[in-house]
């Protein structure tokens, strides 16, 4: 086997590897969604009856800032993990012929006006539009805490 096959097929599993991992942290996001949203759903309902436990709903207000917590904490990891393994791939994609993720990336997220990257062309004083899922993401978890602590607050004052 020649090193430019080598090569491929070392880059096809790092493609494939970042890919898995991008699956493990949407499958995360999802499993951290459905709890905190059902978690924040029976605070809520039972915040309202009056024969609830203020000090188990409170208890309960925590275990889901905890949660949310958790899955920040979840998120910056697959946050440098996928970092790690798109360097190793810009890298690999430096003795390619082709670059599509280099590519890609540079068609997202322009580095300096008027850029031409393959065949695309990116106006002069366009920014990009994108994005990152990462920032999405980011915002969620602290959507959950800011609930769970109104929620917390409402059953103590009432």
């Amino acid at each position: 086997m020649d090193t430019d096959s080598q090569r491929l097929d070392i880059y096809r599993l790092a493609v494939e590897m970042a890919d898995r991992v991008s699956g493990r942290r949407a499958t995360a996001n999802s499993f951290f969604v459905t709890v905190n949203g059902t978690l924040a759903t029976v605070v809520g309902i039972a915040g309202w009856a009056k024969s609830a436990s203020a000090y188990g709903l409170v208890i309960t207000s925590l275990a889901g800032i905890a949660l949310s917590v958790t899955w920040l904490l979840m998120l910056s990891y697959y946050r440098r993990l996928n970092t790690a393994k798109f360097e190793v791939i810009h890298d690999i994609e430096t003795r390619l012929m082709e670059q599509p993720f280099t590519m890609e990336w540079n068609l997202l997220k322009p580095q300096k006006p008027s850029t031409t990257v393959s065949n695309a062309q990116i106006e002069e004083g366009e920014t990009s539009k994108h994005w990152e899922a990462t920032i999405v993401e980011r915002v969620v978890p602290w959507v959950f805490v800011a609930l769970y602590l109104a929620l917390g607050i409402g059953v103590v004052a009432r």
